[in-house]
């Protein structure tokens, strides 16, 4: 019994200890939880303090945020990107009072062509991309028209402003997918997408951020400093096709700051490493690039025999950009007659007396391309580079004398004033602020684009089809629309038949009034057959049909001797001839051939002869 009694107590002893146990257990599991609810909470207050701190610096009017477009849509953007395949980013202020006037602005920083100036040695912030992923805040350029001062800033400060980053060394004009070979990596290559990445900036402007072409109120500014304003030059078109309203009314404007290349030809001070002219430079530059320039200046270049690469010239491309049978767009340049930059780089040291014929020589050359510009600011009293996104009236844009500085020259640009051509500074020159005339332009040759005619459609024979006889009709519905010839030339259909597919061979040409030709083949050949349209500039092919000729087996019994030569079929004839060159092959119309010549198995081909169908021999010499 005490025994028992014992053994009770023990067990009781050990269902308490095991709940003092599991009242622990849940002590400790309640604590974490509280602990971690505690961490959370803490986390929570600080993420709100993060997005707290990061709407505030995007209300910050210095501040704005980075924009990868390959980031945002991999597959339609997959081309914006820079040399070394790196997404390509703009960075996007936000105008604080919804305004719909928009500063999109392309930065500069030379170019590399493997020739004037070496890859390998390009600096590696102006190769990649900038730092920071898609949507995140960044600081942004705030002086001269970046400008957040109304004082300093009065028509520009509250725009949307677009600072699109440079990493294509291309001058903002390559157009191509591929890797090219190049010096910056020996190994991969490099990508040059400079206008590409334009095209892909203003597509997600307008998809995402608001810039409207439908909006009355919408009025652009493109511009770029540097290589960054040849690059708003030669990329004017993609603007005015992606903002085809704001362009005609008046509302999209061009402004190249500094960024015109002179034709400078001096043997002795020649572009970086090159020797070639600057001319030869870009022609072979456009070819590396895989260059785009302004098409009205490309094929106004074209139809005059002239190279493509001109267009890099604004002296050039500037009648292109402007006329009325061109982009017709307000255009606005800003350049020293003594660059301090590009001097620079063709060697030419403004300070040093033994270069001030170069100097001068420059300056002349300078001032002549100037000529073209009905809208123009240049200073030649001290080098300087570009001035419009720096403060100041030294090296900034308050640059010039009192009512005529760039900046109010500038400002009546944006609000369409009156074109001026406000030079001064130089020898040979005083300040011209407002013209009483303007230079007149060389005329732009019409510009004609060629169209291809519709393609043909071929009507019989039925493709596949097998024939029992050597004359075959091909037929095909003519074509309605012959598209636009520029150079004037016939309305022909070429017949295309051959062996091969696709065919090689035209074997008739016949004017546009003709849907049909009777064609002679050989016995057991297939052949391919196509029509081709062209209006003397353009063509269009139709698809590729076949037909095979198989004639059936002879019934009759030859007569020999009875075939006449005028009854030979003449393309029979001809495949004697063929089959056997240089042996001497004729057709005997006598049934079998003389003594001392071989004899073909496959008969010539003379018909309704003596009653029957006497097929003749093929002879040739042994």
């Amino acid at each position: 019994m005490i025994s028992l009694k014992i053994d009770n107590f023990f067990k009781s002893f050990k269902i308490f200890k095991n709940k003092i146990y599991l009242l622990a257990l849940i002590g400790i599991l309640a604590q974490i939880i509280f602990i971690e609810f505690l961490a959370k909470e803490v986390r929570n207050k600080q993420n709100l303090a993060k997005k707290a701190a990061s709407k505030q610096t995007l209300l910050d009017s210095s501040y704005g945020i980075i924009v990868k477009p390959a980031a945002k849509n991999p597959v339609k953007w997959a081309t914006a990107r820079c040399n070394d395949g790196t997404p390509f980013a703009f960075q996007f202020r936000r105008s604080q009072t919804n305004s719909q006037e928009w500063v999109i602005h392309l930065q500069g920083g030379g170019f590399c062509d493997d020739d004037a100036e070496i890859c390998s040695k390009r600096i590696k912030n102006l190769t990649t991309t900038l730092p920071g992923n898609d949507g995140q805040p960044t600081t942004m350029q705030k002086q001269g028209i970046f400008s957040q001062d109304p004082g300093k800033n009065p028509y520009f400060f509250d725009a949307n402003q677009i600072y699109a980053h440079y990493c294509s060394s291309d001058v903002w004009s390559g157009s191509t997918a591929l890797r090219r070979q190049t010096t910056g990596d020996a190994q991969n290559g490099w990508f040059f997408s400079g206008r590409l990445n334009v095209k892909a900036m203003v597509e997600v402007l307008k998809e995402e951020f608001g810039l409207d072409d439908n909006n009355s109120e919408t009025q652009v500014l493109f511009s770029g400093g540097s290589a960054g304003g040849g690059g708003a030059e030669v990329n004017a078109d993609i603007l005015k096709s992606q903002l085809p309203n704001a362009a005609k009314a008046g509302r999209l404007k061009i402004l190249n700051d500094a960024g015109v290349f002179v034709d400078f030809d001096n043997p002795n001070y020649r572009t970086g490493e090159s020797d070639l002219s600057d001319k030869d430079i870009f022609k072979s530059a456009y070819k590396f690039w895989g260059s785009k320039l302004n098409r009205f200046c490309e094929n106004a270049m074209l139809s005059q025999g002239e190279d493509k690469s001109l267009c890099f010239f604004t002296y050039i491309d500037y009648q292109y950009v402007t006329a009325s049978n061109g982009l017709n767009l307000p255009f606005l340049v800003q350049a020293s007659s003594i660059d301090s930059a590009v001097m620079f780089l063709h060697g030419i040291n403004y300070r040093d007396p033994n270069d001030s014929q170069a100097v001068s020589e420059w300056r002349s050359s300078a001032l002549r391309a100037m000529e073209n510009y009905s809208r123009v600011f240049s200073n030649g009293e001290y080098p300087y580079h570009v001035l419009l996104t720096n403060d100041g009236s030294q090296n900034g844009w308050d640059m010039g004398r009192p009512g005529s500085s760039y900046r109010e020259v500038a400002e009546r640009f944006w609000n369409d004033g009156p074109a001026e051509r406000v030079i001064f500074g130089n020898p040979e020159t005083d300040i011209t602020p407002v013209p009483t005339s303007l230079p007149t332009p060389t005329p732009i040759p019409t510009i004609c684009t060629a169209k291809s005619p519709s393609q043909p459609k071929l009507l019989s024979p039925a493709s596949g089809l097998q024939v029992s006889q050597t004359k075959v009709t091909l037929s095909w519905k003519g074509v309605k629309d012959w598209g636009k010839s520029c150079k004037g030339g016939s309305k022909i259909y070429n017949v295309y038949v051959d062996t091969v597919n696709p065919p090689q061979s035209i074997v008739k040409s016949l004017s546009s009034s003709k849907t049909s030709l009777a064609y002679t083949g050989r016995n057991d050949q297939k052949y391919f057959w196509m029509i081709e349209a062209s209006n003397g500039d353009k063509k269009s092919k139709s698809d590729v049909s076949s037909f095979r000729i198989l004639l059936p087996a002879a019934t009759t019994t030859p007569v020999p001797g009875a075939c006449e030569l005028a009854q030979c079929h003449p393309d029979r004839k001809q495949a004697c001839l063929d089959r056997h060159p240089g042996k001497n092959p004729f057709c005997s119309y006598q049934g079998s051939c003389p003594a001392g010549k071989i004899q073909d198995p496959e008969w010539c081909g003379c018909t309704n002869c003596g009653g029957g169908t006497d097929q003749g021999a093929c002879c040739f010499d042994q």
